[in-house]
């Protein structure tokens, strides 16, 4: 305990000198130049990320079509509703995919950024169980992954239940962008 103790007592001392200008640096307006500077580098390097071609990879039951035209309006929702790392819908190379697919693998390994797409009909609990049961038992494994959904009134009920499925039987967390 005495060590965690020392070193959140060291974490503190280290903070607190940085935030203490020494003699010739900066101070007042020049700090509040440097954290403008700084806000405005990030901003820049979020609409230089936007204009880059991003790939994501939409897990599909193999009975569903339209997925893509689905969750591109789901990305174009996202970008509507202000989440700034969606940037332009159009830079999206959206591949949908069944685990079951024979070219899974081969888009699984090639594409860093995984959703999951579930219908609001009486029967998408089931596909997205089935799903991930198949995305198990190709043995590769994403253990975070965005939830696409149609716009829908409530989380409650299917949304809230398929993420408590995903993550009880097979570790996967879903993560529901909402506002």
């Amino acid at each position: 305990m005495a060590t965690h103790d020392d070193q959140a007592a060291g974490l503190r001392a280290w903070a607190a000198e940085q935030g203490k200008p020494e003699a010739g640096q900066e101070t007042g307006n020049k700090r509040q130049t440097t954290a403008k500077a700084a806000t405005a580098t990030a901003e820049k390097s979020i609409q230089a990320e936007a204009l880059v071609q991003k790939d994501l990879l939409v897990l599909t039951h193999p009975s569903l079509t339209n997925t893509h035209q689905h969750a591109y309006a789901a990305l174009v929702r996202y970008h509507e509703q202000g989440w700034k790392w969606v940037g332009s819908p159009e830079h999206w190379q959206i591949r949908t995919c069944a685990p079951t697919d024979p070219n899974f693998s081969k888009l699984a390994e090639n594409i860093p950024r995984w959703a999951l797409w579930i219908d609001a009909d009486l029967q998408s609990f089931q596909r997205a169980y089935r799903t991930l049961r198949d995305l198990r038992a190709t043995g590769i494994s994403m253990p975070r992954m965005l939830l696409m959904h149609p716009p829908l009134v409530s989380r409650r009920g299917l949304i809230n239940n398929v993420q408590q499925m995903a993550r009880d039987f097979f570790q996967v967390e879903l993560l529901v962008l909402q506002r």
